[in-house]
């Protein structure tokens, strides 16, 4: 498979997320936060399966982060715009009773 070209017309990967906010949101919806990347990785799973069928958004983890000493992998959902994220957090909050909660997307998320 052939590179892709660099240059000026090609935008950098911190505009391309930038883009990604504009079209998409700036809100996440946490469905967890683990020790462990391997259950991490199944808790995104099971939410993508379950709740995203390979549509327009998407679910990730981010990490390592540290909190308190501990290192933790947190599952993210989205990028959405805000009433979107919060119909979708009371989704899987009915569903699951996940624990999740709403916020906007901040650096260590990228």
């Amino acid at each position: 498979m052939a590179k892709e070209a660099e240059g000026p017309d090609q935008p950098s990967p911190e505009t391309k997320k930038q883009q990604v906010i504009e079209t998409k949101g700036e809100f996440v919806v946490q469905a967890g936060a683990f020790r462990s990347k391997k259950e991490a990785r199944k808790r995104a799973a099971f939410l993508g399966n379950k709740y995203l069928e390979g549509k327009e958004n998407f679910i990730y983890l981010a990490g390592p982060v540290t909190v308190r000493g501990e290192s933790y992998y947190r599952v993210l959902l989205g990028p959405f715009h805000e009433t979107r994220a919060n119909t979708f957090l009371q989704q899987i909050e009915i569903e699951d009773r996940a624990g999740a909660f709403v916020r906007k997307i901040t650096p260590s998320d990228r």
